[in-house]
C-alpha cells in the first residue's frame, strides 16, 4: 500500500513548506493564495469547483450549520 499513500510526514511537506520555507517568504508573488500540491512545492492552479463562489457559499453554510450542531456557535 506504501506506493499508494504517502507518509504523515511526506503527506505534511507543502503545509510546512508553504508556512516556512524562504523561498515563500522571497518570492510571494508567485505564493499568494495559490494552491501547492504534488510535487513537493509546486505552484498549480486550482480546480474550476475551488473558484465557483457558488459551491464556497454553500461549503461557508454547511459548515456554519455544523458548528451550530455541535454546540460551537
Amino acid at each position: 500500500m506504501s506506493i499508494f499513500f504517502k507518509t504523515w510526514d511526506q503527506g505534511a511537506y507543502n503545509s510546512v513548506f508553504a508556512a516556512a520555507s524562504p523561498v515563500v517568504r522571497k518570492r510571494t508573488e508567485i505564493y499568494k493564495g495559490a494552491y501547492i500540491e504534488g510535487d513537493y512545492g509546486k505552484v498549480v492552479a486550482s480546480s474550476k469547483n475551488a473558484q465557483d463562489a457558488e459551491i464556497a457559499a454553500e461549503l461557508w453554510k454547511t459548515t456554519e450549520s455544523f458548528v451550530e450542531s455541535i454546540g460551537l456557535d
